[in-house]
């Protein structure tokens, strides 16, 4: 359970980063990843919503489901399908869009380990 744990607390902690960055600063954030931001307000306030916002949800509610029991499957699976959709759509896009940056290549191998770390650690859960 500890594993179970700590891997849901990681995830916390990278969404909430991610979601906050994109909430308070998401040309800099948009220019950091993908090499560019968005030119209207309307681009701007949808990062904010889609890129920030969805990630800070998710890291809430992974932070609930961490801490009791009865909920860490719960966080374990959306986290897998969330991690694992998220790897899935980058690289569509990286084989469709051609030439990624380099952030694209850790995002994806970051979605990807962390997806394999989850879903071991669900095995092991749903085992016992």
């Amino acid at each position: 359970m500890k594993y179970a744990t700590t891997l849901l607390w990681i995830t916390v902690a990278l969404f909430l980063a991610f979601g906050l960055g994109f909430i308070l600063v998401p040309a800099f954030f948009s220019q950091l990843i993908t090499g560019a931001s968005p030119s209207t307000s309307s681009g701007l306030a949808d990062m904010r919503a889609t890129y920030g916002g969805i990630s800070l949800g998710l890291a809430i509610f992974w932070g609930w489901c961490a801490r009791g029991r009865n909920t860490q499957h719960a966080g374990l699976l959306s986290s897998l399908l969330v991690l694992s959709a998220a790897a899935f759509g980058r690289l569509i896009g990286m084989i469709v869009d051609g030439t990624p940056n380099v952030f694209m290549f850790v995002l994806f191998a970051a979605e990807v380990l962390f997806a394999a770390l989850v879903f071991a650690a669900l095995k092991k859960i749903e085992t016992k």
